[in-house]
């Protein structure tokens, strides 16, 4: 059942992971104005860029349809990992409590 579960994390954590570079990705090559504006980030820092509140009003300014897809497709995924993430959390509490 334990590995069940971490491989169903595994595979959402990746899910995530690609779903969040294609959305990278698609800023940077059909938005390069909104990229640039947001300082051109490297690999490492992409990722942190959506944490930052001043940043969000140059996300409302996206018009592409391909990355405002990818938008919607990035949070849905993030969401659903988290709901993933917790109901494992829930599952494992109840297993080991009763185990």
């Amino acid at each position: 059942m334990l590995t069940v579960l971490a491989l169903c994390l595994a595979a959402l954590v990746i899910r995530t992971s690609v779903i969040e570079l294609r959305y990278y990705q698609a800023i940077k090559h059909h938005e390069p104005r909104i990229w640039f504006a947001l300082g051109a980030p490297a690999w490492f820092k992409a990722p942190f860029i959506l944490f930052n509140v001043e940043n969000h009003p140059l996300f409302s300014q996206i018009t592409h349809p391909q990355v405002l897809a990818y938008s919607k497709q990035h949070r849905r995924a993030g969401l659903q990992f988290i709901v993933a993430l917790a109901s494992t959390l829930v599952v494992l509490i109840f297993y080991f409590k009763l185990a």
